[in-house]
């Protein structure tokens, strides 16, 4: 995904430099040589003909507050979510685009955090599920005609024929009909019903509690989980008398220290050997340091070799070079005094620190 953000206002004259008839060819009336316009519609126009895809624009769908979008929280991170005419696509942290063919179903819940808003929940046929909370209540009626419209699987429309989602938020909070709190009405009801016809049925709802002695569930963290209640109770004996017994912790191993090595002597500079020679660019720092300071008033050293470093990228390549061969000379000059040097003595031992 390529996210961009345009101001609308922000118009663009563009001239291509490539002649009418070289456009015309190769673009096929997609481009013209010259175009002006918003920038977001000019970029479109020039992305569109480069990659040759299509671009997606928002549909029909048209929020509580007129939007093309909704606003929404994906993952910890507000942003947009727009209701297209093939699917649903999230901008921007992450960018999520899903197909109506890849979704399974699609939920209404009720918002954790506060009763002003709900989760729209996007459930696809890989398992995988997409929720996009605090999305505000008066984009529920509008957001559930759409989903309607598009015929996708909505997985919580109730029990009744007659109860609809789209009365679970009204635009008044007074007298509001609450969708979410009838089905849970209706859920309560069945399970009463059940409870006093069936007792065998009535177990299925119990909550589970893996602290409690009844629970045959085993834990986590038990290594034995796949043994049966028979072999598990055989072991019973076993495993109360190596609870008695204390364990013995193991030996502590002393590691063998590993000998040091010792430190390299480092060399220390012969004060009477010849200096060696300097490179081109150094050569060139040292001969426009002067010109440089002169020029820049009040630069400080850090700024001065910053911009010795632009001014050499820009120097020709005939300046170059006779830096260069200045460089050579100096080089040569330095392994003769160095070979002269040797021969009288100097240097034979090095000095060590």
């Amino acid at each position: 995904f390529l996210i961009l953000l345009f101001s609308k206002d922000e118009e663009l004259s563009l001239a291509l430099n490539m002649s009418e008839d070289e456009v015309e060819k190769r673009y096929e009336g997609k481009l013209s040589k010259n175009m002006s316009g918003p920038l977001f519609e000019i970029v479109s126009r020039v992305m569109k003909a480069l990659v040759n895809r299509k671009i997606t624009v928002p549909g029909n769908f048209q929020g509580h507050s007129g939007s093309q979008c909704i606003t929404c929280a994906y993952k910890a991170s507000s942003g947009l979510l727009y209701p297209l005419e093939r699917g649903f696509i999230y901008v921007h942290k992450p960018p999520v685009h899903l197909r109506f063919e890849e979704i399974s179903c699609v939920n209404f819940a009720r918002g954790t955090t506060t009763t002003r808003s709900f989760d729209f929940e996007i459930e696809t046929k890989q398992n995988n599920q997409y929720t996009f909370s605090n999305i505000e209540r008066e984009e529920y009626g509008k957001l559930f005609d759409f989903v309607n419209a598009k015929k996708l699987n909505i997985k919580n429309r109730g029990f009744k024929e007659g109860m609809k989602g789209a009365e679970g938020y009204s635009d008044s909070d007074e007298d509001q009909h609450d969708a979410y709190l009838e089905r849970m009405k209706e859920e309560g009801k069945i399970r009463e019903e059940g409870d006093g016809s069936d007792e065998s049925e009535g177990d299925s709802d119990e909550s589970f509690n893996p602290g409690e002695e009844d629970d045959d569930v085993p834990e986590e963290y038990d290594s034995n989980a796949s043994v049966s209640d028979s072999e598990a109770d055989d072991g019973d004996s076993e495993e109360e008398s190596k609870k008695k017994k204390p364990e013995k912790k193991p030996k502590k191993v002393v590691k063998e220290k590993k000998e040091r090595k010792p430190r390299k002597e480092k060399k220390v500079k012969d004060p009477g050997a010849p200096k060696r020679p300097m490179s081109a660019y150094m050569l060139w720092l040292n001969g426009n340091r002067e010109r440089i300071k002169s020029e820049n008033p009040g630069i400080s050293v850090t700024e001065i070799s910053k911009k010795a470093g632009e001014m050499w990228k820009q120097l020709s390549k005939d300046r170059k070079e006779e830096w260069d061969r200045k460089a050579a000379e100096a080089k040569k000059q330095y392994e003769k005094a160095m070979k002269e040097y040797r021969e009288s003595g100097g240097g034979a031992a090095p000095v060590t620190k």
